[in-house]
Parts: structure tokens; C-alpha cells; sequence
């Protein structure tokens, strides 16, 4: 997200993709990297326990020009589940 993007989610959103890295055959964790458009690599670590979620976020800058980044948190679509749309 971009720096004053908790006022405005739909013009914080830095447009990116994200990969499947690897993932642990018996459930207990999973890697993702996503990729921005301004060339910021964010790795993610999510791991699973007993009544446990943990989530490690590695971000790198793979140029010399300065990111907008400011934040960033999981991004989990639930707008099916809860009824509303991705951004209510």
C-alpha cells in the first residue's frame, strides 16, 4: 500500500502479482512472492500451527529508485464469503 492509503484503499493499492514459491507437503507452511510494479519484491512466509498463523514478510528493492511503499498487510479476497465486494 502506498503511503496515506488508510484514508484510500482504492488509490493505495500498488498493482502487483503474486506467485506460488513453495509449499510444505504436510500442510505446515507456505511461500509466496509478489512481484510490483515498481519493481519491489515481497516474500511471503506463512506458517501454520496449533491455534497459531504466523506471517513473516521480507521486502526488497531491486533498484536504486525510491518505493512508495508504506505498508502492507495479507490480502486475503473473503467478498464471496461475507456478501459484499472486494473492497467493502
Amino acid at each position: 500500500m502506498r503511503s496515506g492509503s488508510h484514508t484510500s484503499y482504492l488509490n493505495g493499492v500498488i498493482r502487483h502479482t503474486t506467485t506460488f514459491v513453495d509449499a510444505d507437503p504436510h500442510a505446515g507452511w507456505l511461500k509466496l512472492r509478489c512481484n510490483l510494479d515498481d519493481e519491489i519484491i515481497i516474500e511471503h512466509k506463512i506458517t501454520a500451527g496449533r491455534d497459531v498463523v504466523e506471517f513473516v514478510v521480507t521486502a526488497s528493492d531491486q533498484t536504486s529508485q525510491s518505493s512508495d511503499v508504506a505498508w502492507g498487510a495479507a490480502c486475503i479476497i473473503v467478498d464471496e464469503f461475507t456478501g459484499n465486494d472486494n473492497y467493502s
